[in-house]
């Protein structure tokens, strides 16, 4: 689960505490903490727990007593009591009092609190979510925040409204920093979809194993030591989207079971032989070509035909300049409503300031730039110097500079050589050229360098 539980233990035996803890341990999503009386718990009630396991017979406080105190200062507060006492008179007491549940100790006690405290905690989860979808929708995530003027912008809206009537896979396609995951959201909160969950995934460099599972889930039984992840992002977002951005770094194997689960609608977790019904929507992103890696051996044909029947492009913000200010002008208005200030506007000469880079951190970037400009000015006014750009290191490739071939050429062995730390031999597999050229290459540098000193 996304977010962090927090469980207040409440017992007066040390060691009883501690094993409650321990097994507590096996939720990775949970912060837990120990309490030896009731009177330490109240001084910590402001710290806002999402659950309480309460012993009945504390020394200093009657377990009913403590009960109503913890529910007068937060009604939404789950307790769950657990005692050594088996009697009918205290259960019904509890009950009324607000208890969630009883636990007698006994040697399944533990047992008992995990299962309880995890049907608490998907509860939780699922009130939180709604939360937030309503958050979203009240704020209106709709089509109007695509900003621009260009063409590009016009094929984006277009693109999105016809993902929005449909329950097909969406593949977009674009650089980091250009809102792939924004579009990703714009879909989910703009279709049938908008008041179930929008689960996100990002695809780092993992093993196998970590892929298949983070996504699909595992049997809890079969595979032990992989605390919290059985349920798997797929179930989490069941109903609803699961966005995987990156989806070029998703192995061949868990590719397969992708591409069952768009065609089917079922899935395996691993560790089990038992086939799932899930009803998701699935959306990915990719800043490669993904037809170049099916070339390659490195993608699954399949898939790649299965997430391409509503593609949408996200083209770098340095092809499509007249975007720029109109973005700007919907940061700054952000920013100013944020930090509750007066609407400020850019200069001219700010705006000139701001056509004159390249963005190679793309959307993100200008927002960064936009909101220190925000911070720094101060008048309503945004001047050229409150735009701090970050600089642009030399023997950058351009396109909108003019070189000779030679220079170009120069310019990506230069860019290849710094991507892979002036190692000589793979440039020279990945460039498909001889070392020798490398070499001479650096070795003129290196004779023009001497000149100059």
């Amino acid at each position: 689960m996304s977010a962090v539980f927090k469980i207040f233990i409440v017992e007066d035996d040390p060691y009883y505490a501690r094993l409650i803890q321990h097994h507590f341990g096996t939720f990775v999503d949970c912060y837990t903490e120990i309490f030896l009386n009731g009177t330490e718990l109240l001084k910590n009630l402001y710290r806002q727990p999402d659950i309480i396991t309460l012993d009945y017979g504390l020394p200093d406080i009657d377990g009913v007593e403590l009960l109503k105190k913890i529910k007068e200062y937060n009604s939404e507060t789950k307790v769950v009591v657990v005692s050594g006492q088996n009697e009918m008179a205290n259960t019904v007491n509890l009950f009324k009092a607000g208890a969630f549940d009883y636990v007698f100790k006994t040697p399944e006690t533990m047992n008992h609190l995990l299962f309880i405290v995890e049907k608490i905690k998907e509860q939780l989860w699922i009130k939180k979510e709604k939360e937030n979808i309503e958050k979203l929708l009240q704020k209106g995530f709709d089509l109007a925040k695509v900003h621009g003027k260009s063409k590009e912008v016009e094929k984006i809206i277009s693109f999105i409204q016809q993902a929005c009537l449909s329950n097909h896979p969406v593949l977009i396609n674009g650089e980091q920093g250009s809102g792939v995951g924004f579009i990703a959201k714009l879909i989910h909160y703009n279709s049938e979809r908008a008041h179930k969950s929008f689960v996100e995934h990002m695809l780092g460099y993992k093993d196998q194993t970590d892929m298949d599972i983070e996504i699909f889930g595992c049997e809890k039984t079969n595979l032990t030591g992989i605390p919290d992840r059985e349920q798997g992002k797929l179930r989490k977002a069941n109903k609803g989207t699961l966005f995987i951005e990156e989806i070029s770094n998703l192995d061949l194997e868990t590719q397969a079971k992708l591409l069952k689960l768009i065609r089917e609608k079922k899935f395996i977790r691993r560790g089990s032989s038992k086939e799932e019904k899930i009803d998701v929507r699935i959306i990915v992103s990719t800043q490669y070509n993904l037809l170049q890696k099916v070339e390659k051996g490195e993608f699954n044909k399949e898939l790649y035909y299965a997430l391409i029947s509503l593609p949408i492009k996200l083209l770098p913000l340095r092809y499509r300049m007249e975007d720029v200010i109109p973005l700007a002008e919907y940061f700054v208005k952000n920013c100013c409503e944020e930090m509750e200030i007066s609407h400020k506007i850019l200069s001219k000469n700010a705006c000139k300031t701001l056509m004159n880079y390249q963005y190679p951190g793309n959307i993100s970037e200008l927002k960064s730039i936009i909101n220190r400009a925000v911070i720094s000015s101060s008048n309503s006014v945004i001047e050229s110097k409150n735009i701090v750009l970050n600089e642009i290191p030399k023997d950058v490739f351009s396109w909108d500079m003019e070189y000779t071939l030679e220079q170009y050429n120069e310019l990506i062995i230069k860019q290849y050589l710094h991507k892979y730390d002036n190692h000589v031999a793979n440039v020279s597999k990945i460039l498909n050229i001889s070392k020798s050229t490398i070499y001479r290459l650096l070795k003129n540098e290196r004779i023009t360098s001497k000149k100059k000193n």
